[in-house]
């Protein structure tokens, strides 16, 4: 088989691989019985399986991009650099932590990509970089891209709703959901809500 077929079968294969390793991670932590060990091991397991399949110097047909390297305080993954800030912040305070990091709020664009922002949050709360802030319900990336060409993106059950019970204004903004059992969800979140800043370096 040619080099372009192989890429191609364990690209096709990486949900299965990334799926065994949160089930083996998740009895592992089971087992401890402690919450901040399977999110410690959801991270590294999705993180190690992505990165094994983005190679250097190839590009996947796909679309995803790949990197040898990132810089200092960021982590490469599927092919983007990313850097988890350890404050929470409401949307415009993350928006400007990122770009005093070379950087955007984190905006998956395939599938693999929004595994590696689900496994890098480490099942905490964080900001992604898409709102619907100019036009209720129409959710785009803050470079303009709209949803429909994001797909990575999986809207949580029920979700987006619009929540207004809590804040008039609504929820503009995005979220990955922290819940392990909805892993890599997306759910709109009120844009004053504190949460963490996920960065991606700007390509």
């Amino acid at each position: 088989m040619q080099l372009g077929g192989t890429l191609t079968a364990a690209r096709s294969a990486l949900p299965l691989l990334v799926l065994a390793a949160l089930l083996c991670t998740h009895a592992a932590a089971r087992d401890l019985g402690k919450t901040d060990s399977l999110k410690d091991a959801i991270h590294t397991a999705v993180s190690d399986a992505v990165r094994k399949h983005c190679v250097p110097e190839k590009q996947p047909s796909d679309g995803a991009r790949c990197v040898a390297e990132c810089p200092e305080q960021f982590t490469a993954c599927a092919g983007r650099c990313y850097s988890l800030q350890l404050v929470s912040v409401d949307y415009g305070a993350a928006e400007r932590r990122c770009e005093e990091l070379n950087s955007t709020l984190a905006v998956p664009r395939t599938a693999a990509e929004n595994l590696c922002t689900a496994g890098l949050s480490g099942g905490r709360r964080v900001w992604l970089g898409v709102t619907d802030r100019h036009s209720e319900g129409r959710f785009e990336a803050e470079d303009g891209t709209p949803l429909g060409l994001l797909h990575g993106h999986r809207w949580a059950a029920t979700q987006p709703d619009d929540y207004r019970g809590v804040d008039p204004e609504g929820e503009d903004c995005l979220e990955m959901v922290a819940a392990t059992t909805d892993f890599g969800a997306w759910n709109d979140e009120s844009c004053r809500s504190q949460l963490l800043p996920l960065c991606q370096l700007r390509d």
